[in-house]
């Protein structure tokens, strides 16, 4: 997914390559502009890369980030807003997104993210209980990402939602944390746990 034969730059992460349009990025981040612009040559890939991301010559950039992560944020940027509202973005996508457009300074897609994230959260119990039935559809281990995210954007507003779930949750759930999709588990600070 999101190999474009006709894409002007290959993102890697975690050796997994996307082949995309770096004006498309580049335009949604200064940050990516900076990256792309201010980039030395990457030096020659060895074999193993070759096999994985085939360049033609196309530049390569390489980001610390998860596979998982640019993934879900490839699919905001390229399918729009419309992602986010007319189809089922699952809260993996929307904690990968937040994370990204955070780090890389996407404001106005940063903020439609966390809306969505304060509905799930919302600031009060009133407005929680109203919508509690929408629980049904999440794990409540997403509550550890929902505090991780909380102290990442400093958004304290979900906080409490957020901590009364992870209240609901059976120790070891609690403790063990909530595993990604790309290996990667989100837990509690000692902090959080106390």
């Amino acid at each position: 997914q999101f190999w474009y034969p006709d894409g002007t730059i290959i993102v890697v992460a975690q050796s997994i390559g996307f082949r995309i349009y770096k004006g498309l990025l580049a335009e949604a981040s200064e940050m990516f502009h900076d990256m792309f612009n201010n980039a030395s040559p990457s030096p020659p890939p060895s074999q193993a890369e070759r096999s994985v991301t085939p360049s033609d010559g196309c530049p390569v950039v390489r980001v610390s980030d998860t596979a998982a992560e640019i993934r879900s944020l490839l699919n905001v940027l390229l399918h729009g807003r419309q992602y986010m509202h007319g189809r089922d973005l699952d809260f993996e996508d929307l904690a990968n997104c937040i994370r990204l457009t955070h780090k890389y300074r996407m404001q106005d897609i940063y903020e439609a993210l966390m809306g969505e994230l304060k509905k799930i959260f919302p600031e009060d119990f009133a407005t929680w209980e109203e919508h509690a039935s929408r629980w049904l559809d999440y794990p409540h281990t997403d509550a550890i990402v929902a505090v991780g995210l909380a102290h990442l954007t400093d958004t304290p507003s979900i906080l409490p939602i957020s901590l009364y779930l992870c209240c609901q949750l059976e120790g070891a759930a609690l403790i063990g944390g909530r595993a990604r999709v790309d290996g990667a588990v989100d837990n509690l600070s000692m902090d959080d746990l106390i």
